[in-house]
């Protein structure tokens, strides 16, 4: 299946070409792949809706989280006494 694609060309900084070409791998795509699913979600506001439900999530059950935090300091400080 051939598809219309367009050549770019751009510097990065040191290491993270070595990054992205990683998580395309990790994810089974090609480098040009992985970018294009970036530039779509952020473009798209699938990115933006994604870390609107997160910060939801993470608002909505804050008592939840803020009690397993002190549950887990309170265990490293036994351990450490």
């Amino acid at each position: 299946m051939r598809t219309d694609s367009e050549q770019l060309n751009a510097k990065v900084p040191t290491g993270t070409g070595d990054l992205a070409r990683r998580a395309a791998a990790d994810r089974n795509l090609t480098l040009g792949a992985y970018l294009a699913t970036l530039v779509t979600e952020d473009t798209s506001g699938a990115r933006a809706r994604f870390m609107d439900v997160a910060f939801g999530v993470l608002d909505e059950h804050a008592d939840l989280f803020d009690e397993l935090e002190e549950t887990d300091e309170g265990r490293q400080g036994a351990a450490a006494a």
